[in-house]
């Protein structure tokens, strides 16, 4: 058996570095395991690494900085305690991010069956050795990145949403309790100590455990040191029991007091309620609550990715404003509100298209001149067979005013904007609402195919022209 002991030290480091790569899965595998309903996989230690450094001590300073470079924390005494005993070892200074991961189980102790008061609950608190770690993140001199996403889940013993309906919302204030208790700890490190920040399972916080923590000062300062910032709205029901997407709306409307004028120091912000739950979509009423950005946030802004939501007509002023500084823009199932509902909902009121977006970014007067990437995908995925999918739930539309904005909002053809057919969405509009006439003569009137293709592509050649002009082309 030849001695691995004996490999160049160039051959080994190629041994590692193949071994990380492995590790990762391909991207593919990624995006599958986050459309997969209710996964929520905790992050794995690389064992082929971790096995090759156990085994022979002279693979073990090449494994190090993979195998450190992030660390998992989760709550319990004997995670914190490792993960402290790191932070002062030799090992603190190859820690570039540290995500803190888990789930809680809520159990009922009551004795007389499921009618909980608050006391009753098993507490889920955050311990003492992980807040110690989450206070004290300057012992890892060379952190970059944090995540989040920890949940509060409910068992058996709590009985059936239907029948205890306060159960469930009882889960809603304790991961609230929770979380901002983790976000009171993150505020306690030094300003600029963490520069990314990650919270992909943020949930708006509960009227009777509200988020005191968003609103201190050194919170707020945490976020002013921020140069990227990721935030995942949790928009599914997760067996919640409670109107999901009304209380993501709840938050949207709070994320400019409590987020973005803090953000002066990003360059990349991405924003993402998860897949599972379309924000506005599915769910919500005929206004949905759009993400709003003012033209003065994230003045240094270069980088933004949206996903699953809908934005604001400002939206247009928001772009133009950053047209100097924007460098990569990528917006998947976003969209803009054509209609609302007024009247006694049946009459439709035209918003904003995407033309209009377009054509105030293509004025004379405002110049993208670093922006070289922009994707933007109006609605559902780009396989056929999930376009079919699709299609067919227009095709079944119930009588509801919320399915017939799902169907009139993006009357957009070809491959660049949507993956509706504009033919079939007038003969599901068609089937499900005949009978009103004003809804139909609003709904050819709304058609925007060709103006919007022809605006689009018009500000395309803008992106277009800098790859050029850079050599990217």
């Amino acid at each position: 058996m030849a001695d691995i002991s004996a490999l160049s030290v160039e051959l080994r480091i190629l041994i590692v570095e193949h071994l990380d790569r492995e590790s990762d899965g391909t991207p593919h595998d990624q995006e599958a395991s986050k459309l997969e309903k209710d996964t929520r996989e905790l992050p794995k230690v690389n064992a082929a690494l971790l096995h090759l450094s156990c085994v022979n001590r002279s693979f073990r300073s090449f494994a190090a900085p993979y195998l450190f470079r992030t660390l998992i924390l989760r709550n319990t005494i004997k995670s914190g305690n490792s993960v402290d005993l790191i932070a002062c070892s030799k090992y603190a200074d190859l820690v570039k991010k540290l995500e803190f991961v888990g789930t809680s189980t809520l159990t009922y102790d009551g004795a007389d069956g499921p009618a909980p008061r608050h006391g009753d609950w098993t507490n889920v608190a955050l311990l003492q050795s992980v807040e110690h770690v989450l206070s004290n993140l300057s012992t890892f001199p060379k952190l970059e990145a944090f995540s989040v996403e920890f949940t509060v889940q409910a068992d058996d013993s709590l009985g059936s949403e239907d029948d205890f309906p306060d159960n469930y919302v009882e889960i809603r204030n304790t991961h609230s309790a929770f979380m901002d208790a983790v976000y009171t700890a993150l505020a306690r490190n030094p300003a600029h100590k963490i520069t990314s920040l990650c919270l992909p399972n943020l949930r708006a916080p509960s009227p009777y455990s509200p988020w005191v923590s968003w609103e201190s000062k050194a919170w707020q300062t945490l976020l002013n040191g921020l140069t990227t910032i990721e935030l995942g709205l949790n928009a599914e029901d997760g067996g919640w029991g409670v109107d999901i997407p009304g209380y993501c709306n709840e938050l949207l409307p709070l994320l400019k007091s409590l987020c973005w004028d803090h953000l002066c120091s990003v360059t990349h912000l991405s924003f993402s309620p998860s897949p599972q739950g379309i924000l506005g979509l599915d769910f919500a009423p005929m206004d949905p609550t759009p993400l709003s950005f003012a033209t003065d946030d994230f003045p240094r802004l270069e980088v933004l990715s949206l996903d699953y939501v809908f934005m604001s007509t400002a939206f247009g002023d928001f772009m133009r404003h950053h047209a100097h500084t924007l460098r990569e823009v990528k917006m998947q199932h976003v969209f803009v509100a054509r209609y609302s509902l007024e009247g006694n909902g049946d009459q439709l009121k035209p918003q904003t298209t995407w033309a209009r977006v377009f054509n105030t970014l293509t004025a004379p007067d405002v110049q993208f001149s670093n922006l070289v990437r922009f994707v933007l995908e109006c609605t559902g995925p780009a396989e056929d067979e999930q376009d079919a999918e699709l299609r067919q739930r227009i095709a079944e539309l119930g009588e509801s005013p919320k399915e017939l904005r799902y169907a009139l909002l993006n009357h957009v053809s070809g491959e660049v904007m949507t993956g509706f057919d504009v033919e079939q969405q007038r003969k599901a509009i068609y089937t499900t609402y005949g009978r009103h006439k004003r809804l139909l003569r609003a709904a050819e009137e709304g058609v925007q195919a060709d103006l919007d293709q022809i605006a689009y592509k018009s500000f395309m050649q803008i992106v277009k022209g800098n790859r050029a002009r850079l050599g990217l082309a």
